[in-house]
């Protein structure tokens, strides 16, 4: 049988490798989130957090029931976003259970003011720290006019975003 933690080839009630109680029962553990344990080519890096590996009391899995639960915090792919997954160590089933959210320090309402005031001038890109977009803003006249409409509709909208790619708050 497969340790549900480490994945060893493992017999016995307790794991020898890392010391976790085996499930009673024999537990397919290929098709969760992670892919394959014993492949060390899984999908996702696992970044450990300080206490992963810890049970949590109060927390259920949501495939099995068990409160036999751990978490780990992994990277999100870019600009050092992280996500918080949960691991049953009865039934090997894997979710996300948060997702790191960044928002932009600049406020919308500046940027709408200024992008309906001095939009064709590129002052709302300046504002939120995209110098690039706002000299060709300066040097088009907002892109002919038709960038800085496009631009007043995404700010509305929430879809304007700083320079960090952030959504402004």
């Amino acid at each position: 049988m497969k340790c549900p933690s480490c994945g060893a080839e493992v017999t016995g009630a307790f794991c020898s490798f890392c010391g976790s109680e085996l499930p009673k029962e024999a537990v397919n553990i290929i098709n969760n989130y992670y892919g394959d344990v014993t492949n060390n080519n899984s999908p996702a890096t696992v970044h450990r957090s300080a206490d992963a590996g810890n049970l949590v009391p109060g927390v259920m899995c949501p495939n099995c029931g068990s409160n036999r639960i751990t978490y780990n915090r992994e990277s999100a792919g870019t600009r050092g976003l992280h996500k918080t997954v949960g691991l049953c160590k009865n039934c090997g089933n894997t979710w996300i259970t948060s997702q790191d959210v960044r928002v932009s320090p600049k406020n919308k309402v500046v940027a709408m003011v200024l992008c309906v005031t001095l939009g064709y001038l590129g002052a709302h890109h300046f504002y939120v720290g995209r110098a690039g977009m706002g000299i060709l803003y300066l040097f088009t006249g907002g892109l002919f006019c038709i960038g800085w409409i496009v631009d007043i509709v995404n700010i509305a909208n929430g879809k304007f975003k700083d320079a960090n790619g952030n959504p402004l708050r």
